[in-house]
């Protein structure tokens, strides 16, 4: 699951023209300036991966720990 995390970050940083260096694990995606749109972006990226969950699921605690949690249950 770490590539498929790392994929994401590297999409969050295109998305809010930041470097991948620049998504900490712990960054409060919306504070970096992640709306509800890229959001959506994030969850078909996933879903296309195979991941089973929705946007809900990743609005509820928008960080790459969080997710990297989600993912793993």
């Amino acid at each position: 699951m770490a590539d498929l995390i790392d994929e994401v970050r590297a999409r969050v940083a295109a998305l809010l023209d930041l470097d991948p260096g620049e998504v900490a694990e712990d960054a409060h995606l919306p504070d970096l300036g992640l709306d509800s749109v890229q959001l959506m972006e994030i969850e078909t990226m996933l879903r296309d991966a195979g991941a089973d969950v929705d946007v809900a699921d990743l609005a509820e605690e928008q960080t790459l720990a969080a997710w990297r949690a989600l993912l793993a249950h």
